[in-house]
């Protein structure tokens, strides 16, 4: 509002009375028993030029906020307009939604009371909610941290517990495979005593790098073959495929780059993936279990591994929760894998995400950097 517009608003009547409210540092606003504008002072123009003009009505002005819901969190709820009808004072707060600035309006009937009107002031509160929203987001971040935290000490207190019978079983099988070495008529024996130790020491090396890993965040990257990666992983998970009678097909192209990555983690990662495709699957028919797992260079100097399944695909509204630490749609499952992964990930300087597939089942692709040249 313009200076010649604002003193015809506030001398189009007998403004005197109310000049003093001109010293308020909180917009203030005088309406008549019928509604009409008989003052603002120089904080409420400022605030409210946009929609200040000399025939402003009260119920117009309040049309403009929304009234909060009883738990402020929740946001605006339905428009305000019962204070252009009352003769008690009373405080609400407001929300105007095209500026998204929060208020509380302060209404009080005018003296004296017979010939009726309203006072409204404003107090602007939209850094304080900022400040309450901004303090809230703090505190589940804290309360994340702190559960991954707790996650963390859990995983080194089991690793370090299952050290021990791990190195016995190591003994064992190594006693085991030195007696039957050399006896022919216990070939079959040897090999699946041979396979056995082959486990426990990769269990064994899985639960250093644990331990590694959640002590110092640091992987050692290592320049490796997608090929061999993918392989490892179908191996060690065969016992399960074959289980649940799934059929895989892997296509890695033949001019794949090296990949930068601690091989052990990143192990982890696509075994993971593959176990919840599994999971997936695990309530279709048998000859609709399909496992796939692509891998292709792209034009950003990475591999896209891609694991991809037939099974029962992703609620779409669950979509934006799937790499939330302890979201799960698992019965019996902590919600921690495909967090852990997205950070193995992030640490190798790539990224893992999903991908939705135009029929049925999901798709992970992971994005891992080459090794350097």
């Amino acid at each position: 509002m313009d200076a010649a517009a604002s003193a015809h608003l506030n001398t189009s009547g007998d403004s005197r009375p109310f000049s003093l409210l001109d010293t308020v540092a909180l917009p203030c606003v005088v309406f008549d028993a019928r509604q009409r504008l008989l003052f603002a002072n120089r904080p409420f123009r400022r605030e409210f030029q946009d929609t200040l003009t000399p025939r402003l009505r009260l119920d117009d002005f309040m049309q403009r906020f929304h009234s909060y819901d009883s738990a402020p969190t929740l946001g605006p709820g339905t428009r305000s307009d019962s204070i252009a009808t009352t003769d008690q004072e009373r405080d609400e707060e407001v929300y105007d939604p095209e500026t998204r600035q929060s208020y509380v309006l302060h209404s009080r009937p005018l003296r004296p009371v017979a010939e009726g009107g309203t006072v409204l002031t404003l107090q602007n509160l939209t850094e304080t909610r900022s400040s309450q929203a901004r303090s809230a987001d703090l505190q589940e971040q804290l309360m994340l941290t702190s559960r991954s935290m707790s996650v963390g000490e859990m995983a080194t207190t089991i690793a370090h517990e299952l050290n021990q019978p791990l190195g016995a079983i190591l003994n064992y099988l190594g006693v085991v495979r030195n007696l039957l070495d050399g006896q022919p008529e216990h070939g079959r024996a040897l090999e699946g005593v041979s396979a056995a130790l082959l486990q426990a020491e990769r269990a064994t090396a899985v639960i250093a790098r644990i331990r590694e890993f959640v002590r110092t965040r640091e992987p050692k990257k290592e320049p490796c073959r997608v090929a061999d990666l993918v392989h490892s992983v179908i191996s060690l998970l065969s016992l399960e495929i074959r289980q649940q009678r799934v059929r895989v097909d892997c296509d890695l192209a033949t001019d794949l780059p090296s990949i930068q990555v601690d091989r052990i983690m990143m192990e982890l990662v696509v075994a993971n993936l593959v176990r919840n495709a599994l999971d997936a699957m695990s309530a279709s028919p048998p000859d609709r279990r399909f496992l796939g797992i692509d891998a292709e260079p792209d034009l950003e100097g990475h591999v896209r591994i891609t694991v991809r399944d037939s099974g029962c695909g992703i609620p779409p509204e669950t979509i934006d929760q799937l790499f939330q630490p302890f979201f799960t749609s698992k019965k019996n499952g902590m919600g921690a894998g495909l967090a852990i992964c997205r950070s193995i990930m992030e640490f190798h300087g790539g990224r893992l995400y999903f991908e939705p597939m135009q029929t049925e089942g999901a798709a992970f692709v992971c994005c891992i950097p080459v090794s350097p040249s």
